[in-house]
């Protein structure tokens, strides 16, 4: 049976677990989990963002966001081989390290982010290994709250679903992690597609159409942004000075689907929306809060964003 091709593209989420071979442990010391973080920032230039990580004695745990340029493939691979020949050599025999190629779900809606982002830090409770979050050293949740984190880390869009406050935004999240799940929560979000996808379903749809629509395009920006914003500005009768200029309730709301298209679909990188639309980071983290939001409540349908 073929192996499923990856679903990716640029600014992709993905979550992304390695196994190790016959479920044996990938770490038996602090050096082996050293080395595997000192992987991440080997490759950084790879232009990727682990947005967290969980490290446990058998197996690994990933969210990461794809950058401009390289696929989620080469990287995971560029990864995972650099820590495979350091281990071969350490326990000086020839033998596979991990089970096959790294497992990925592509994450699609960033509301989705918080949920994927918790199943993966509370796992070593999940495994018996300590019975608290915050006890477990190879994580990134001992990254929260510090002023200097690596360069290959970034949770901002996940703290920005929180609060636009980076204080506020880290207590609320971390109180998210930790906090027992309720009957009706659910552990993995609800949608599985396939077992290589979870999220939003017609953002799913739309990246299946348009990467079935020509394969050798995987990756690029087909998607015309400037086409969508031009579109949703004539619909409003604004122009885009406007947009930069004016805070009625017209053109904030006009600017929280700027935001999301760019951001989404689009998959534009944050100083890139702050810079054509004028507008800090605090006020992009709102824009993408609050649609998000409305989206929730049912005030705002997915669809009418997505069909221009």
């Amino acid at each position: 049976m073929p192996r499923q091709a990856r679903l990716d593209y640029s600014g992709a989420y993905h979550h992304v677990m390695s196994r190790g071979f016959k479920r044996e442990a990938i770490f038996k010391d602090e050096g082996d989990y050293l080395y595997y973080l000192d992987c991440f920032d080997r490759f950084k230039d790879q232009g990727y963002k682990i947005i967290e990580y969980c490290l446990m004695p058998n197996h690994t745990h990933m969210l990461i966001q794809t950058g401009e340029e390289v696929r989620l493939q080469k990287i995971l691979k560029s990864i995972n081989t650099r820590y495979a020949v350091y281990k071969s050599k350490k326990r000086d025999f020839p033998g596979p390290v991990f089970q096959g190629r790294p497992k990925s779900i592509l994450i699609t809606g960033s509301e989705y982010l918080t949920t994927v982002a918790r199943y993966i830090l509370r796992n070593p409770v999940k495994a018996g290994l300590v019975n608290e979050i915050n006890k477990y050293k190879w994580s990134s949740y001992k990254l929260l709250a510090k002023l200097k984190t690596p360069d290959w880390y970034d949770d901002s869009i996940v703290l920005g679903m929180f609060s636009s406050n980076q204080a506020n935004a880290i207590k609320l999240y971390k109180d998210f992690i930790r906090k027992p799940l309720r009957e009706d929560d659910k552990e993995y979000p609800l949608e599985l597609f396939n077992r290589i996808a979870v999220g939003n379903k017609m953002i799913f749809e739309k990246i299946l159409r348009k990467l079935k629509k020509d394969k050798r395009k995987i990756g690029s920006r087909e998607i015309n942004g400037e086409k969508i914003i031009s579109t949703i500005l004539e619909e409003n009768r604004l122009k885009i000075e406007t947009i930069q200029d004016s805070n009625s309730k017209k053109v904030v709301e006009a600017r929280r689907r700027i935001v999301y298209v760019m951001k989404e679909i689009c998959h534009k990188e944050s100083s890139e929306i702050m810079k054509y639309l004028k507008i800090r980071k605090s006020a992009l983290s709102n824009y993408v809060n609050e649609i998000y939001r409305k989206i929730q409540k049912k005030d705002l349908k997915l669809e009418e964003i997505h069909r221009i």
